[in-house]
Parts: C-alpha cells; structure tokens; sequence
C-alpha cells in the first residue's frame, strides 16, 4: 500500500471476468427463457452489474449527493417510460412483457432504474471525457469549457449504440414488443430517434445536477469508472445477441464493449497519487 498505486492488473482482470462471465450468461438467458428462477435472477443481475457505477458515484461525490442523483435519473426513467407505454411518444408503440420482474403502475417494470441509470452514468462519464472540457472535479477549474449542447450530444449517441446492442435482444426474450415490429430485428427506428432525445436530456439532467456545487456554469468532470456497469451490461447484451444469431448486434456489441472497457481499464491502470503524509513511512 505504500507504493500508492492500485493493484491494476488484479483488477483490470476481475473487470475483464465478470464480464466475460456475463457475456457467458446470455446463453443461460437464451436457452432457458422461461425458467423458474429467470426474474430473481434478473433481479440479482441487474444489481451486480449497476453496483459498480453506484460504488464510483457514491465515492465521487458522497452519499447523498450520489443518491439524489441516482433518484432523479430513476424518477426521470419512469416518467419517460410511463409517457411511452401509454402514448407510444418517443419510442414507437410497445409494451414490456414479465420477463424484467413486476410492472409498476402505467406498465413499466420496478426494476427499470437498476438498468437505466447505470447507463446514463456511463454516457454521463464519456461525454464528460469526449466534450466536457478540463474541468478535473466539483469546485475545480474549467478551462475549454465545450458548447452546452456538445456533451448531451455525446452522451445521447452513447446511449443510443448502447440500444442498438440491447434492444434487439431483449425484443427476442419478450422483455418488450414493438406494436408493429421494426426492420432492425423488430426494433422500429423511432425508437431509436427517442433514445436520442431523451439519451441528451438525462446526460443534460445529470450535468445540470452534477454542477450545481461545481464552477458555475460547468459541469466536472466525471471518473471513467462511472462507465463501468455500461461496460458490464454491454458484455451481458452482446453475450445475447451472440446467443441469438444477432449478427449486427453482436459485432456492435463488441465495438461497444470494447470501447467501453479501454476507457475503465485504462483508468484502472493509473497509478494513485498519494501524499507524503499519507503513505506511512518509517524514519
């Protein structure tokens, strides 16, 4: 411990198992859809692979400020989803099925915020990597402070090729269905003009959120391991989508994920600073 660094290569490979473990899974969910224990086992699912990004907000930022966050992204979730199921705006006209757990009321499922947040921390910390500037924490300096609207942008398309992944899996396990199905395996294309649109309001949401005890007028810049339970869960939907002989999918699902998993390994790999006081050296 007194070298200040952390263990990179253990945990660089911990990351890649769980992963790996994941992608592994999809043939499980594949080959035993209806299987008895399938919604305690998304349940336990869901909370493993978003436990990561709650870990590195709670750390970032302390935890209150990490649950508020946390809460207003899950709020934000279910009125969108609410608004969709019942009018078909933004997304397409559809419906989710049993296959996530018990469905709240208007239809959509308790355990949405569990895969939706992590995922907009995960754009939230690209974005902030890609376009929010040198801002280096909350209360720190902003110098090239990016257009407003850049890392939304960023964010929203994050987001987007993460449900180009996804949704075409959780379409072929009756998770959701699409009124009138959709060229891109029954995924319709408004859907994903919807995630566009409401991908840059949740990065904007949360932002907006982020600064608010920041430099005025700049959001910091968020930690790599915030993108952490995308990378997870992009293992997991690609592990589907290989499952299922989802060939477009797939190979996205791999760009993804790999892209995903450079920027948390990286960081990963970086040595901790640590000052001479802290490191507890003997005369």
């Amino acid at each position: 411990m007194g070298n200040g660094r952390v263990e990179a290569p253990a945990m660089a490979r911990g990351w890649v198992a769980v992963a790996l473990a994941l992608f592994g899974a999809g043939l499980f969910v594949r080959a035993f859809p209806d299987h008895p224990a399938g919604v305690p086992m998304a349940v336990a699912g869901n909370l493993v692979m978003a436990a990561p990004a709650w870990r590195a907000l709670r750390a970032w930022r302390g935890t209150r400020s990490a649950a508020s966050l946390a809460l207003l992204l899950g709020a934000y979730a279910y009125a969108i989803e609410t608004v969709g199921v019942t009018t078909g705006v933004p997304y397409g006209a559809f419906r989710y099925g049993e296959g996530l757990g018990p469905l709240a009321l208007g239809g959509v499922p308790v355990l949405l915020p569990l895969a939706y947040v992590p995922l907009v921390l995960g754009a939230v910390a690209v974005a902030g990597r890609v376009a929010g500037g040198d801002a280096a924490g909350a209360g720190a300096g902003h110098a090239g402070r990016p257009a407003p609207w850049r890392p939304a942008a960023v964010g929203a398309l994050v987001l987007v090729a993460c449900d180009l992944v996804l949704d075409p899996g959780a379409v072929r396990l009756g998770y959701w269905q699409y009124a009138s199905g959709g060229r891109y395996h029954g995924v319709p294309a408004s859907n994903f003009a919807g995630w566009l649109v409401t991908g840059a309001a949740a990065v904007a949401l949360a932002r907006a959120w982020l600064a608010r005890d920041g430099a005025p007028g700049a959001a910091p810049v968020p930690p790599p391991a915030l993108a952490t339970s995308a990378f997870l869960m992009m293992a997991f939907w690609t592990g589907i989508a290989v499952w299922h002989g989802l060939a477009v999918p797939a190979l996205l699902g791999v760009v993804v994920t790999a892209a995903l998993g450079a920027a948390v390994l990286a960081r990963v790999a970086m040595p901790v600073p640590v000052s001479p006081t802290s490191r507890g050296a003997t005369p």
